[in-house]
């Protein structure tokens, strides 16, 4: 509970004077009193700031721990030799459907816009 208001008070000690003025410094008793005011219609914008900063302060933490490890590295088998081809393939996002909502084209599926390019190797430089 203790580490539950320290963190409340330091999102409020990081957010906006608006944030500090409509949500009160928390204590052990005022809990109900902060979570009310935070779903309060009058309050969406102090809502969103305690969010915002909360999901910085978890997410930034475990991102900065994980380490990326390539899933496909058994299969790397050293270089590719002079001459090969090599294709690149980019897929553009999707375009939004304004009309989506109705239901008219529910089950109707959207491709994305996509882009193939074939090279050759035929040089290898090392800067």
């Amino acid at each position: 509970m203790d580490k539950m208001i320290e963190f409340i008070n330091k999102v409020r000690s990081e957010n906006a004077l608006l944030y500090q003025t409509r949500i009160p410094e928390a204590t052990r008793t005022n809990i109900d009193e902060i979570r009310y005011a935070m779903l309060n219609e009058d309050n969406v914008q102090v809502a969103n700031d305690f969010i915002e900063r909360m999901l910085n302060k978890l997410c930034k933490s475990v991102v900065v721990v994980k380490r990326f490890e390539n899933p496909l590295k058994p299969f790397k088998n050293g270089t590719i030799p002079l001459g090969d081809t090599i294709e690149e393939i980019y897929n553009n996002f999707l375009k939004a459907d304004p009309d989506g909502f109705n239901g008219e084209r529910l089950f109707e599926r959207a491709l994305p816009d996509s882009k193939v390019v074939y090279h050759r190797t035929n040089l290898k430089l090392q800067y």
